[in-house]
Parts: structure tokens; C-alpha cells; sequence
């Protein structure tokens, strides 16, 4: 009987450590194929994107240029009595700077005034004589002498106009006789004295140039206007030949109506306030074009891709992988600026993906979140 008992023992003991052997062999096998489904789980390194103002900022070479710059002409001939001011003098508009001898002027402005009331005299003669012999009736004057009166009446009032005519146009020269500024600005060489003979043909005579207002001048390609028209509204800034910057902000006021077809470039004008005169015509300066975007983000351009309507970036929303469309407001050296990438539980993802990942649950490594 004990015998019988102990047989039954060590048959329940070898089948507990058989089961127990084939229990741990089994956890044993199933302990890397849990490990390898862990690694399998698919990780990527992405960032959160925070709304800031970003600058982007744009330079041009320009050269400055005059809103006015004339050389003054004679209208009339003669010879100078005057000159009342300096080269180099700065002028108001209608201020004198070359007097021409008046004396033959005057005297065909006296000899016109003259004539209009000599044909005034005539004329007021002429009706008088007409409107009488009208009274009269044909039995006391003929047709002939009606007739004669009639035309001698209208030929005083053409005279008349014809010597108001002349009157005008000897006041018109008189006023030749002075030779004004016909803006404000600053005079150049005065290439001229007194007692010299000018007429309408002397060239070179005396520049007059407009500072202030100044313009300034610079081009742009038809990439380069598309790619930064947005800072055409903002404020423009200068900087100097010598590396100053430009006291005065300005504005660009309006861009030329065609390209060039040579240069393939649009010629931009831009207006800054110039009271010191330091902004001289000719000069070369620097423009700088900036615009601040508010509210927006810099993605390099490595992270945007192109399809058939529109760009787009890869993000991690809610751990799944989405392809998200975004407006491009401009570039900022490797960088696009974007604004429409803020959203609730979207992260950015900054490496290379698969298309294939659209859609798949995936673990953010690597967060970087970025400061404002």
C-alpha cells in the first residue's frame, strides 16, 4: 500500500515539473516576441511650433534721383542786367535768378497799352458813327454809307482784339524778362554774368535740382517682386555709402508698369524726406526692405513639400501622422514663414517620413519646443 501511494507522488511530482518546464519554456519564447513588438513601435522627432514676429528683411542697391531737376532756359533774348543770387544758393519757386535788360521789353509793353486804347478811341468812334447813320433811315443815308460805317465799326473791334492781343503777349515778355525758379531747390553752377547775351538756344545755363523729397531708385526681378511685394507697403530704410544708416523712413510710391526685357527687372521708386540735402542725386545707396509677420512661424524649407494644390508639412496630431496644408507668406534664408500651423495638438515633424506613415500612431521622440 505504501508503495502504491509513493508511485502516485512521483507520478503527480513529474507531471507538475513537466507542466511547470513547459509553462516557463513557453514564457520564455513569448518574452522576445513582446520585446520585438515594443521595438517595432515606430518613433519620430518633431517640435512644437509657437506663434511669434518674425522680421524678414530684404536689400537692394538703389541710386538716388532728383522728383526735379532742370536746367533753366531763356525764353526770350538779350543781355543780363542781374543776377541776385549765387550758385549753389538755395531757392524758393518763383524767386528771380537771371534779369535780362528790360528797357526794349518795356518800351513794346507801353507801345501795346497805347494801341489798345488808341483802338478803343477808334472803335467807340466807329459805333458811334454806325448806330447814328442807323437812326437816320435809308430816305437820309444810303445803302453805300451804311454799308461803309458797318465795316469800318467791325474792323475797329478787330483792331481792338488784335492790340489786346499784343498787349498780352508784350506783358508776357516783360515778364521773360525775369528768369524764376520754378520750384524749390538748390542751384549748380551759374554758367553766366552780367552783361552776357543769352537766348532760348544757350544750353547749360544753371541747373536747378528739387532735394527734398528725394527718390530713390532700385529693381527688382519679376521672382524677386512676387517673393516680396508684401514689404512694399511697410516703411523702406537707407543706409548710406559710408555704412550709416538713413535717418528718414520712406515709402515706395509706385513700381514701373512693364518689365525690362534686358535686365528682366521692374524698376521700384521710393520717396524719403531729405531736409539736410544728405541724400544727393546720383549716389548709390542701400535699401532695405523689411516686413514683420505677426503670429507666424519659420519652417525650413527641407520639411515643406509641393503637390498639385498646394504645399504641405507632415505633423503629429492626436499621435497620428497628418499631412497638413500651409500657406507660404515668404522665405526667410532656408526658411518658409507660415502662419497656418497652430493648431491644438499638432507637432511638426522635423525628419525625412515615408508617405506610406499617413495615418499610423506614432511616438514623438526627441521634443524640442520651441521658444518664442
Amino acid at each position: 500500500m505504501k508503495k502504491e501511494t509513493f508511485k502516485n507522488w512521483l507520478i503527480i511530482f513529474l507531471l507538475l515539473v513537466i507542466i511547470s518546464g513547459g509553462w516557463l519554456l513557453h514564457n520564455h519564447k513569448q518574452q522576445p516576441a513582446l520585446q520585438n513588438f515594443k521595438e517595432k513601435e515606430i518613433e519620430v522627432q518633431a517640435t512644437r511650433l509657437s506663434p511669434q514676429n518674425i522680421i524678414v528683411a530684404q536689400s537692394f542697391i538703389g541710386s538716388v534721383v532728383a522728383v526735379n531737376s532742370v536746367y533753366l532756359v531763356p525764353y526770350l533774348s538779350g543781355y543780363i542786367a542781374e543776377i541776385p543770387v549765387d550758385s549753389g544758393q538755395q531757392v524758393k519757386k518763383g524767386d528771380t535768378i537771371i534779369m535780362l535788360r528790360q528797357e526794349e521789353y518795356k518800351a513794346a509793353l507801353d507801345s501795346a497799352y497805347a494801341a489798345v486804347l488808341s483802338g478803343a478811341a477808334d472803335l467807340n468812334n466807329a459805333e458811334s458813327q454806325y448806330q447814328r447813320l442807323l437812326k437816320a433811315g435809308k430816305k437820309a443815308v444810303s445803302q453805300t454809307e451804311l454799308d461803309n460805317a458797318k465795316t469800318a465799326y467791325l474792323t475797329a473791334q478787330a483792331n481792338l482784339k488784335q492790340a489786346e492781343a499784343n498787349l498780352e503777349t508784350a506783358g508776357i515778355n516783360w515778364g521773360y524778362t525775369k528768369i524764376t525758379a520754378p520750384f524749390d531747390g538748390v542751384l549748380g553752377n551759374i554758367n553766366a554774368s552780367v552783361g552776357n547775351f543769352i537766348s532760348p538756344s544757350t544750353s547749360n545755363l544753371v541747373r536747378i535740382v528739387q532735394y527734398n523729397p528725394a527718390r530713390v531708385i532700385f529693381s527688382v526681378t519679376d521672382k524677386e517682386f512676387l517673393q516680396y511685394k508684401n514689404l512694399f507697403a511697410d516703411a523702406v530704410k537707407l543706409q548710406l555709402s559710408n555704412g550709416q544708416d538713413y535717418p528718414y523712413k520712406g515709402r515706395i510710391i509706385y513700381t514701373e508698369n512693364v518689365l525690362d526685357k534686358a535686365s528682366n527687372s521692374l524698376a521700384v521708386y521710393a520717396e524719403f524726406e531729405n531736409p539736410q540735402r544728405v541724400l544727393i542725386p546720383n549716389a548709390y545707396v542701400k535699401v532695405l526692405l523689411e516686413h514683420t509677420y505677426k503670429n507666424a512661424a519659420l519652417i525650413s524649407k527641407d520639411l515643406v513639400q509641393l503637390k498639385d494644390n498646394g504645399y504641405f508639412v507632415y505633423v503629429v496630431q492626436d499621435n497620428t501622422v497628418v499631412q497638413l496644408s500651409v500657406d507660404i507668406e515668404a522665405e526667410k534664408g532656408n526658411d518658409f514663414v507660415v502662419k497656418n500651423i497652430f493648431k491644438t495638438n499638432t507637432w511638426l515633424i522635423t525628419q525625412e517620413i515615408e508617405p506610406s506613415l499617413i495615418g499610423q500612431k506614432v511616438k514623438i521622440k526627441n521634443v524640442r519646443e520651441e521658444e518664442k
